[in-house]
């Protein structure tokens, strides 16, 4: 089932959110890359997976969170935009 997107934030904006000062990059795992988010004093405060089709990206700079409807986010290289939505409510 696909995941409805919320919003779309830059790391920046997701950084802030989550109380994070910086954010590394962290590659050539057995699996995914994704980001790790650190506070002021270092401590490991959240990270993300990155997408599928954003394994080739190599800077921080380059990615986006994703937000979804359930509030689990991804971090992605892509640019989503939402461009209609229809509620059932």
């Amino acid at each position: 089932m696909k995941q409805t997107i919320k919003e779309t934030l830059t790391i920046a904006e997701y950084a802030h959110r989550i109380g994070a000062v910086a954010c590394s990059l962290i590659t050539g795992g057995s699996k995914n890359n994704w980001l790790s988010f650190t506070d002021a004093s270092d401590l490991k405060v959240g990270s993300l997976p990155t997408g599928g089709k954003s394994q080739n990206a190599d800077t921080v700079g380059q990615f986006n969170v994703l937000v979804f409807a359930d509030d689990s986010a991804v971090a992605t290289a892509n640019t989503y935009v939402v461009t209609d939505t229809l509620s059932f409510a």
